[in-house]
């Protein structure tokens, strides 16, 4: 049998199973890690407001009745914050008072002034979070809550902020192991597309093969295909019928040719005899 050219059922049965197997994978992914990082970013900031309103709320007494001071105590209570990978910071106005950050060369940051923005908002009243602030020349993801005195009035700020890097590393790792989960149920699904296409495809390519065999006379090739697909058993049911009808009918024409063989042999002997006796019946009336 002469190979056509083309993609075989196989290979479309695989094509078939893995493209909308792939896209779907790829979609949901991005659609995964894009939720995921948003409730990371959103579980951040609760946390980061949380740490905020703890320092505010350790201070506040102090504020309140002008007793805040830069002393030991106070500055361990920033570090111990520090130690869950949360820099703290109490701000006297715009301008940091009391802080867990350090500079580059170990010492506290601290006299050191908040963005214009940041500090007109909270002197407002107001809260401000966000991602991308830049301080001390590292970028960080911020929460700012007012701090006020004992006349209510705004005092300063209480701040927590949590490094950009370690976030940007949680947000990687999450989108690797999505990654990860997507690649290895791609390769379980294209392991059992495979499997499918096999179970499909063989009997098909067997059917084609004894078709084949067919045409060129060869009635006695012996098969033995199986599926469990309706259409295809009731294809290899009709292949079969067809070879034993073909075998019977051509049982059927050897049959007559031989019979007929037999008659032209006898019709020939006869025709024979004839001839001699013409033959001799010509002598006699010479």
């Amino acid at each position: 049998m002469k190979k056509q050219k083309g993609i075989s059922i196989y290979g479309m049965q695989i094509l078939f199973a893995l493209i909308p197997l792939v896209v779907g994978a790829i979609i949901l992914t991005i659609f995964s890690v894009v939720n995921i990082t948003n409730s990371m970013e959103d579980s951040m900031y609760s946390r980061l407001r949380a740490v905020a309103t703890g320092t505010r709320m350790y201070f506040e007494y102090d504020v309140e009745n002008g007793i805040i001071e830069q002393d030991d105590d106070s500055f361990a209570y920033c570090d111990a914050i520090k130690e869950q990978g949360v820099d703290v910071t109490v701000f006297e106005g715009d301008t940091r008072f009391i802080t867990s950050l350090r500079n580059a060369d170990g010492s506290r940051n601290i006299g050191t002034q908040a963005n214009a923005d940041i500090w007109a908002t909270v002197k407002a009243g107001g809260e401000y979070h966000s991602g991308g602030v830049m301080i001390g020349g590292k970028e960080y993801y911020v929460y700012y809550l007012p701090l006020y005195d004992g006349n209510g009035s705004v005092w300063g700020m209480s701040f927590a902020g949590e490094s950009a890097s370690a976030v940007h590393a949680s947000k990687n790792a999450v989108m690797l192991s999505s990654i990860l989960a997507a690649l290895i149920t791609v390769a379980i699904f294209a392991v059992i597309a495979v499997l499918v296409a096999k179970l499909v495809a063989d009997p098909i390519k067997q059917l084609a093969v004894t078709s084949s065999e067919l045409a060129t006379g060869k009635l006695n090739t012996v098969w033995s295909a199986k599926s469990h697909v309706v259409e295809i058993k009731t294809l290899i049911v009709s292949i079969q019928e067809l070879q034993g009808g073909l075998r019977e009918s051509i049982g059927t024409v050897k049959d007559a040719a031989d019979t007929l063989s037999t008659a032209v042999v006898d019709v020939d002997e006869k025709t024979g005899k004839n001839v001699d006796s013409v033959s001799q019946i010509s002598e006699a009336i010479g």
